[in-house]
């Protein structure tokens, strides 16, 4: 039986969740949308995707907090439509 996951786990789920701000009243485009961290747990690991303006990382880690392996690729993002953007459920709207 595993014990539960270590202060470390949830220290770093607490930063990823505090790097995801509000866009604001300003429009942003698909390349600074896309940009922050991402958890994921699977199993009796978990792994961290981080996308910047131009490279994803994805670090893997035990149950424990052990980092496993870590792989970065180089990233471009191409904006090729143009569409008309809306916003379907404002911020802070109950649904």
């Amino acid at each position: 039986m595993k014990t539960a996951p270590s202060k470390k786990i949830f220290s770093i789920f607490a930063l990823a969740v505090c790097t995801f701000s509000s866009s604001g009243a300003t429009e942003e485009g698909i390349e600074t949308q896309i940009q922050g961290e991402w958890i994921a747990y699977r199993g009796d690991q978990f792994d961290i995707k981080k996308i910047t303006a131009d490279k994803a990382t994805q670090t893997f880690y035990d149950w424990s907090g052990k980092l496993l392996y870590q792989r970065t690729s180089d990233l471009k993002v191409k904006v090729v439509g143009s569409g008309e953007r809306q916003t379907i459920i404002g911020k802070g709207a109950e649904w």
